[in-house]
């Protein structure tokens, strides 16, 4: 029985997009804004076997059996509770590439038709690159979405099924009444989240920001790092950590981060980016459809180490 090009060459282009196309994307994903850039250098990426859900344990108060002691004396032998955990949903996202009947037909021959392949992947990065992007600062408006960085950002949501209202320990520092961005605003903010000599060490911020941030620095000021630039990112140093514009950081956002304390948790299965499930004919579609899944979630560990500056105009 006579068959069609992609039928032939199916066997091919599988192996060619796992072995060429898919590593590229991966990288390219890994380093397309700052944030998953530093990130990936600060260990920020980690993998989770499986489970229910996604749970990050948290100490929230200390031993209150303890204290200096004289001789003999009767210890303390109390027990109080000490930690709980951060409960998250998995969250799930897929990138469907396919290539119809029709494509075949245009692009015969194995070499086109991979051309075609390569040139689908590339716009499935785009998407993935977008999607993650935009997640990593999302407010928590799409249930389905990881949970960004404006839900923990926050002194009055739900984070992890606990209340930060209720528990100050949970709260972010964020100021929400600053709208024109100064040195002292962002030292203040910057102080806000330090535990020495845990502090932040990465902001970010909208182009316009930066520019504000630029223009607030004498020449002699306006340090960088070196490693960052190379990777194709402008930035600036404010007390040893680069400033960098992020193109998917919302409007009037300064974000500090402390990247020892956030984590992209991915399934084992389906580490990020993203798996690749190869190409399939579906029985009632003259195409054939490959995947590339995801599953996983960002989790802040500590929020209270995190500052923002979220109303700046000017």
């Amino acid at each position: 029985m006579p068959t069609n090009t992609l039928d032939s060459a199916l066997s091919a282009i599988n192996s060619i997009t796992k072995r060429k196309f898919i590593p590229k994307l991966a990288d390219e994903v890994n380093t397309s804004n700052a944030l998953l850039l530093y990130m990936g250098k600060n260990g920020g990426m980690d993998t989770v076997a499986g489970g229910t859900d996604i749970r990050q344990p948290l100490r929230y108060t200390r031993f209150t059996a303890r204290g200096w002691y004289s001789g003999t004396e009767t210890l303390d032998t109390s027990y109080n509770e000490k930690k709980f955990a951060l409960i998250f949903p998995w969250a799930q996202y897929n990138v469907s590439i396919t290539i119809s009947g029709l494509d075949d037909l245009k692009n015969a021959g194995e070499a086109k038709v991979i051309d075609h392949v390569k040139s689908e992947v590339e716009a499935a990065k785009e998407d993935v690159k977008d999607a993650f992007g935009t997640g990593l600062y999302s407010a928590g408006t799409d249930a389905k979405s990881i949970i960004g960085a404006r839900v923990f950002l926050s002194t009055s949501n739900t984070y992890g099924g606990v209340s930060q209202t209720a528990n100050s320990w949970l709260q972010a520092k964020v100021d929400s009444t600053t709208t024109v961005l100064s040195l002292s605003a962002m030292q203040s903010r910057w102080e806000a989240a330090k535990e020495a000599p845990d502090a932040p060490n990465l902001i970010t911020c909208t182009e316009s920001i930066f520019n504000s941030f630029f223009s607030l620095l004498q020449p002699q000021q306006r340090f960088t790092d070196g490693e960052t630039a190379k990777a194709g990112f402008q930035n600036l140093l404010f007390n040893g950590s680069p400033v960098l514009e992020d193109s998917y950081c919302p409007t009037s956002y300064m974000v500090f981060w402390n990247l020892k304390h956030l984590k992209m948790y991915s399934h084992s299965e389906r580490n990020f980016p993203g798996k690749f499930m190869e190409f399939e004919k579906p029985i009632n579609q003259d195409a054939s459809v490959a995947h590339i899944y995801w599953a996983g979630q960002l989790v802040c560990e500590e929020p209270r180490k995190f500052a923002a500056l979220s109303a700046i105009t000017s």
